[in-house]
């Protein structure tokens, strides 16, 4: 299952990455978070939170805006465990 968690983080990671530069960018310093996400049979996330802050608004906004609307390109394989971690690690 590790090709489709692969393929999970890197299209959750692009989005994030344009909504912050939209925002004007990755905010100062070393950020770190962790969201948890669950995907449906379809790829579309259907649950997810912040479950290790970065301890930035705008870094943590970002995410949640980046899992608030997005559906994976492909649905998961059968079997799969539909809730993963995905951490998330920006220099700014």
């Amino acid at each position: 299952f590790a090709g489709y968690a692969q393929i999970v983080e890197t299209e959750i990671r692009k989005r994030v990455m344009k909504r912050l530069d939209e925002e004007g960018g990755v905010p100062r310093g070393r950020l770190q978070a962790v969201a948890r996400v669950s995907v449906d049979n379809n790829g579309a996330v259907v649950d997810y939170r912040i479950i290790g802050s970065s301890g930035n608004h705008k870094m943590d906004e970002a995410i949640k805006q980046a899992l608030g609307d997005i559906k994976i390109s492909e649905p998961p394989p059968d079997g799969m465990p539909r809730t993963m971690d995905i951490k998330f690690t920006y220099q700014g």
